[in-house]
Formats: structure tokens, C-alpha cells, sequence
């Protein structure tokens, strides 16, 4: 029998594979046996949270999962199906790993001067969120890759369970040819309490109603302004366009055109220039649709 997601048994556990079933049965997903697995690993990560514990006892650890593979092979979809599974009890956040980090650095710079803020950090978030899901986690940044081990020791250390998502093994999360030995403890720490649960498909989902959203244009400049023009006239119903330059965290971007939420930057400007991670979600936030 199919399971029921009516707002009478939203207050009834779902596991992640009874809505993946459900999908399918539905005809919404196409059958894959290696995602499959990987909803199962996670149905035992949502049983681990949902196991009752003495109410007299601490918060006891619970064995995260670090799910890696390749780009457009379901992680994110996994991960939203856990996430929605989880009943209302169990606090819970998802963000991109970015985001996540643009809020520890903001609350580290709030607690400058204070003994192992990190630590602070760490049981500030254990009070809001029983459960993390942190999308595509990938570490450029040596002071990062320092941060991260203490922040996920504090966060284990509060019986927080993290759900990870990756393009990348555990081992290869940071590949700094000069200190690559910087971000070992953290190696370690992930695989001590998370499950490391590798989803090896060479499905890129992405692909298939790409004929129906095309993404890529090609040709000279002329062409690609004739384009900027035709996406301004449907998507901001407008002809109307700036070159005026955007300020970002303190410096400027300059646009080949921009108008409204919609902008056209030369790959250069991009992509040769010094921009950090926090520059691009700015920009993201600032525009929905970007031309390069």
C-alpha cells in the first residue's frame, strides 16, 4: 500500500525510502538502484535520531553521513527527502557549506577576544539544530580547513548529527600541495562520526530536460548582447539596461550590461580576478540569472 503524505499523517514518521517508493510509484523518479542505497543509509541515520533516550541523559553522539559523487547524480534530491522526512521535533538546518561558514565567520568576529570561541560557536548552533545538512563541502581556504576541525569537534562534542554532501571523498576535501597536512585531524574527525557512503552513479540528471533549459550560448559579442536584450525583454519586461559597476563586500564588479536581477560579466571579470567564495553569493543573491 502507498504510504500517505496527507496533512492528517504528517504527524506519522516517514522514512526517506518510503517517500523515495512513493516517488516512484508515482512515476516521478526513475528507478536507481545505487540511490536507492544510499536512502537506505539514511533511513538508519533518521532511525538513529528518532531512537529515544533517558530524559535525565545529555545529548548522546549521533553517527553522522558524508555522502560523495560525482555532480547531478541525486545527492541534493537524497538530502531533501531526508530533510523533509525529519518530523517537526528535531530541529534541523540545511545550507551550502559557503553560506554556513559566512555565518561562523560573522559570529567569530562577534566573539573576538573570547577563550576558545570556536567552542562558543559550536554550542550556539547545538541549541538551535539537533541535525546539519551541509551541502557540497569542499575546503580552499587554509583558515577553513583550521576552523572546520574545531567547529565539527564542538558540534560532535554537543551531539549534533551532520549530513554532508560532497563532489569529493573525505581525503581529498582539501588539496593544499604545500600543507596538506593541515586539514588531516578534521579527515579523521569526519570519518569518525559520519558514515562515508559513496553514491557511484554516472547518471547526471541534469542532463535530461537540458533540450527543454538550455543554459549555453555561444558566439561574439554582438550575438550575446542581441541574447542579453531578448532575456531582458521576457524576464524583466524591459529594454532598459546599465553598465554601471556593482558593489560587492567592498569592491566593484563591472557589468557588460545589467538591469533589474538579470546581468552580463565578461569571464575575465569573473573569473581572472581575485573573488572569494563570499563575493560569488553575493552575486547570486544580488542576480538570478547571470550571463558569462
Amino acid at each position: 500500500m502507498p504510504s500517505c503524505f496527507c496533512s492528517r499523517c504528517r504527524h506519522k514518521p516517514v522514512l526517506p525510502s518510503e517517500r523515495y517508493r512513493q516517488l516512484q510509484q508515482d512515476a516521478a523518479l526513475k528507478s536507481d538502484p545505487l540511490q536507492w542505497q544510499a536512502v537506505l543509509r539514511l533511513d538508519a541515520l533518521y532511525q538513529r535520531l528518532l531512537a529515544p533516550a533517558p530524559w535525565y541523559a545529555p545529548r548522546k553522539p549521533v553517527q553522522g553521513v558524508y555522502l560523495w559523487g560525482q555532480v547531478g547524480i541525486g545527492k541534493s534530491f537524497i538530502t531533501d527527502l531526508f530533510f523533509e522526512s525529519l518530523p517537526a521535533s528535531i530541529s534541523k538546518t540545511r545550507q551550502h557549506y559557503q553560506h554556513f561558514m559566512g555565518r561562523v565567520h560573522r559570529e567569530l568576529n562577534a566573539l573576538t577576544g573570547t577563550a576558545n570561541p570556536l567552542q562558543q560557536v559550536g554550542r550556539t548552533l547545538a541549541q538551535e539544530f539537533r541535525v546539519i545538512c551541509l551541502d557540497e563541502l569542499y575546503i580552499t581556504d587554509m583558515g577553513d580547513a583550521m576552523i572546520v576541525c574545531n567547529l565539527f569537534t564542538s558540534l560532535f562534542n554537543e551531539g549534533v548529527a551532520l549530513l554532508i554532501t560532497s563532489n569529493f571523498a573525505p581525503e581529498q576535501l582539501y588539496q593544499d600541495e604545500l600543507q596538506p597536512a593541515v586539514f588531516q585531524p578534521a579527515i579523521r574527525l569526519i570519518k569518525a562520526h559520519t558514515e562515508e557512503v559513496h553514491l557511484a552513479s554516472s547518471e547526471d540528471y541534469r542532463r535530461l530536460h537540458q533540450p527543454e533549459h538550455p543554459t549555453w550560448f555561444t558566439g561574439a559579442d554582438q550575438q550575446l548582447a542581441a541574447l542579453f536584450d531578448q532575456l531582458n525583454r521576457e524576464l524583466q519586461h524591459s529594454s532598459a539596461f546599465t553598465d554601471a559597476a556593482v558593489s560587492i563586500h567592498g569592491h566593484s564588479l563591472q557589468p557588460l550590461r545589467r538591469h533589474a536581477q538579470l546581468a552580463w560579466f565578461s569571464f575575465a571579470e569573473l573569473c581572472e580576478k581575485p573573488r572569494s567564495a563570499r563575493d560569488y553569493i553575493a552575486l547570486g543573491q544580488r542576480f538570478k540569472q547571470l550571463l558569462v
